[in-house]
């Protein structure tokens, strides 16, 4: 009989529900805690819905592709010539119309703005630029930051040392503070998550830790406290696989489809709630260049992600992890800090504020 009890408890052991093996937990990669260590993670405290608290940042704008020659391009011309056109120097600038010197690139209206006619920073963006680059490769890396730190800019007409009067658009500014932010900015940034590299076609590769994507508990965590604590933003690479297309989140809300006590064989350690999750996510999206402020207007143009996960909960009601649901997903999440402009490029700072 002893022998007996000694074998049903030690059966009772071997089939108990045992913590999780801990695949849902977060990783070094995608520790929320790495945007802020002060992040609340009680699920109770946390709002299910939040968005920006100011209605003049996260603005749609284009990437500036850099198969059309990045901020290079003249955007406003009939005949582009990318890469191929001659910038003009100060005596043919005189001669020209205002018509025509406001249809330059936005790189060669800040070197005309400047007074430098030998066109440096024209030079600096060819350099880093090519026709045959991937159609999808640009500076939204610029575009999503500078759009959560300078509000939407306005059309502003500026003359330089020489007299030249300069049309600067609202994309033509959006550009120049897109390019500082991507091509010279040194301001401290933060990712969360790992860059998948390989194609959607390839499910082996695919399923490398890569391109797992953020955890769905840290991505919860970092929504709730920007979005819904801080009414500050974040941004997301929102296409899971080898492209990167970065764009800044404006505002999202959630809803709790259902709980369940407990945990699974792949449980953060520690669980004993799990709770599934519905979060729609709203994005300023990629539009084309424009002349004017688009934010209010029907040319401003937003993305809506749905993402389904569920979210791993402590005794302390403490998220530890989460495991996606939903196949659509953010590759990684980040946020740069604001940039300072300094040297030749606070001239990009000086036509921004003249427009304020």
């Amino acid at each position: 009989m002893k022998f007996l009890i000694m074998a049903i408890m030690a059966s009772c052991v071997a089939f108990a529900n045992v913590d999780g093996n801990g695949k849902n937990s977060w990783d070094g990669w995608n520790d929320p805690f790495k945007m802020n260590a002060d992040f609340e993670t009680r699920f109770d405290q946390l709002p299910l819905s939040g968005s920006l608290d100011d209605a003049g940042l996260a603005w749609p704008g284009y990437y500036w592709a850099n198969n059309r020659g990045g901020i290079a391009q003249r955007w406003r011309s009939n005949n582009p010539q990318d890469f191929k056109y001659r910038s003009p120097d100060l005596n043919q600038l005189i001669s020209l119309s205002k018509d025509d010197i406001n249809k330059l690139s936005p790189a060669e209206k800040l070197d005309i703005y400047m007074g430098d006619y030998s066109y440096p920073t024209v030079d600096r963006v060819w350099g880093q630029t090519r026709r045959g680059a991937d159609a999808w490769h640009g500076i939204c890396h610029g575009v999503s930051p500078s759009s959560l730190h300078h509000r939407e800019p306005k059309t502003v007409t500026l003359y330089n040392n020489d007299g030249i009067e300069i049309t600067f658009y609202a994309a033509d500014i959006k550009a120049l503070l897109a390019y500082y932010y991507a091509k010279v900015s040194d301001s401290k940034t933060v990712q969360v998550g790992k860059r998948c590299f390989v194609g959607a076609r390839i499910p082996f590769l695919s399923s490398r830790s890569g391109c797992k994507d953020v955890n769905a508990g840290a991505l919860h965590i970092i929504m709730t406290n920007r979005l819904g604590i801080s009414k500050k933003g974040f941004i997301a690479d929102m296409d899971r696989y080898k492209q990167v297309w970065n764009h800044p989140a404006v505002e999202f809300s959630s809803r709790i489809i259902r709980q369940a006590n407990g945990d699974t064989r792949n449980s953060a350690h520690g669980t004993v709630k799990r709770v599934l999750v519905e979060s729609k996510v709203k994005y300023a999206a990629t539009i084309n260049a424009l002349d004017t402020a688009v934010i209010g207007t029907s040319n401003a143009k937003y993305d809506t992600r749905t993402y389904t996960y569920w979210i791993e909960l402590d005794s302390s009601n403490r998220i530890v992890g989460g495991e996606w649901i939903s196949d659509d997903r953010p590759d990684f999440l980040w946020y740069k800090e604001k940039a300072e402009f300094t040297g030749y490029w606070k001239g990009i700072e000086e036509i921004y504020n003249a427009q304020m």
